[in-house]
């Protein structure tokens, strides 16, 4: 199971005029959003058919706030048996203000869990 899971873009509160084009600027947000889910479920699907695996995945979208606990959620509703997911690489001080998706998803989802780190640019030690 592959899941995307993106979070709605920010609301902006207006009127008249400005208010039509928030909804605008909002619902081109929400499209753009829905059309990179669906490449990359394309991608990911011809990748499955290359190597042979395309009746026995499966892609899954969500559009929700907070991709760790969308993802913990999905884990349980699919009780898959492990989930594989990577991380942006942020450090230590950015991650603990900002919070991480894989650290929420790491101790919330009370299963196996694999964080696969970015990979390191060419020439890096």
């Amino acid at each position: 199971i592959f899941a995307y899971v993106v979070e709605p873009p920010p609301v902006t509160m207006g009127a008249g005029f400005a208010s039509a084009v928030s909804a605008d600027l909002y619902a081109n947000s929400v499209n753009e959003a829905i059309q990179a889910g669906k490449r990359l479920a394309s991608q990911t699907k011809e990748k499955c058919e290359t190597l042979g695996l395309q009746n026995h995945t499966r892609f899954l979208e969500r559009m929700t706030s907070g991709a760790g606990p969308a993802i913990v959620e999905i884990a349980n509703e699919e009780d898959v048996s492990l989930i594989v997911m990577g991380n942006r690489g942020m450090g230590t001080l950015r991650r603990t203000f900002l919070g991480s998706v894989s650290d929420y998803v790491l101790h919330h989802a009370h299963r196996p869990t694999i964080i696969v780190p970015p990979a390191k640019p060419a020439g890096a030690s």
